[in-house]
């Protein structure tokens, strides 16, 4: 290590609840302000944000945070979330299993 080539350092839970906040501010703004009807939360902009979160299961709660601040900011009718298909063709392996456990945990089965 130099210092050109800082190593990452760990997220603290602040810094994890910045974009989830984030995502809900710019609901809220796009429904409230804009007078859009709704949002839809691409699930894969979500889940990019859970590249530095390592554990499957804490990414997909990070998901599931973000989903739901977004639903508490504009309401559940104004707000929807597009999962991309999964199967093991579609994503890259190291992909897979957040697709699966985000998949669990909302009830849905690949």
């Amino acid at each position: 290590m130099d210092k050109d080539h800082p190593v990452s350092e760990e997220s603290t839970e602040k810094e994890i609840q910045l974009p989830v906040r984030d995502f809900a501010k710019a609901a809220s703004r796009a429904v409230f302000e804009a007078l859009f009807d709704g949002v839809e939360v691409l699930g894969v902009m979500i889940i990019c944000l859970t590249n530095s979160v390592n554990i499957i299961e804490n990414q997909s709660r990070l998901v599931l945070e973000a989903v739901a601040a977004i639903v508490d900011a504009v309401g559940p009718e104004s707000a929807s979330i597009r999962l991309p298909p999964w199967s093991a063709w579609q994503v890259k392996a190291s992909e897979a299993g957040i697709y699966n456990e985000l998949g669990t945990d909302l009830g849905i089965k690949p």
